[in-house]
């Protein structure tokens, strides 16, 4: 953690006053993660949302989006779909189990 921060610093863009207001984009509830990637897939249908336990823990986590996703399939680290990849999704919640130091990659489809 300490070597990323040395060779990744933290940038901080100044904002209006407004943007305070705003609710998260995403919250999240279960075994704590770290957020390596929020972008735009790659073939322009949706976002990629890639995560990972950063303790060595097992367990479930749970990702509430401000406005919910049609649709979540896990994906490997080239946005393709993986065997039995699909995610059920409880209203905003998409709930998913995650092993010790593992990076799960989420596909959002809006």
């Amino acid at each position: 953690r300490e070597a990323k921060s040395l060779n990744a610093p933290l940038v901080v863009t100044a904002t209006s006053a407004g943007a305070k207001n705003r609710p998260p984009f995403v919250t999240s509830d279960g075994i704590e993660l770290g957020l390596a990637a929020l972008k735009p897939a790659h073939n322009g249908d949706g976002l990629v949302l890639r995560v990972y336990e950063p303790h060595g823990n097992r367990g479930t986590a749970s990702l509430t989006f401000q406005d919910a996703p049609s649709s979540a399939s896990r994906v490997n680290i080239l946005e393709e779909p993986v065997d039995g990849g699909e995610i059920a999704l409880d209203n905003e919640t998409v709930s998913f189990e995650i092993g010790p130091f593992e990076v799960v990659t989420l596909l959002l489809n809006t």
